[in-house]
């Protein structure tokens, strides 16, 4: 159990719920700090990051200090790098569509 934090290239901020299974080498914790680009030729508008980042998706992730991840919300996907504590897991998430849950919407 924990949450994702998002910050999109339109300053929206989501805070996603999440359900994860996985395996940490050092610490009880799994965390990482990671950039990632939607799997498109173009840059994103700003309704197209709303609608990637909002509702269900699910992840894989892993790394040892630097690691890679996929997302993927069931019509799109996104790919990413970034530092990882040594770990490697997947899980699902949601950001409902309330202000609490993404600030600064657009």
């Amino acid at each position: 159990m924990g949450f994702s934090l998002t910050i999109d290239r339109y300053s929206q901020i989501y805070i996603s719920p999440e359900i994860s299974l996985g395996k940490t080498l050092f610490s009880n914790y799994a965390y990482s700090l990671s950039v990632n680009w939607i799997d498109q030729s173009t840059t994103p508008a700003v309704h197209e990051m709303y609608n990637f980042l909002s509702g269900m998706s699910s992840n894989i992730s892993g790394g040892y200090w630097l690691g890679v991840n996929w997302t993927g919300t069931g019509t799109r996907n996104s790919f990413g790098f970034g530092l990882y504590n040594p770990q490697v897991g997947g899980g699902v998430s949601y950001t409902p569509d309330y202000k609490w849950f993404i600030w600064n919407k657009k």
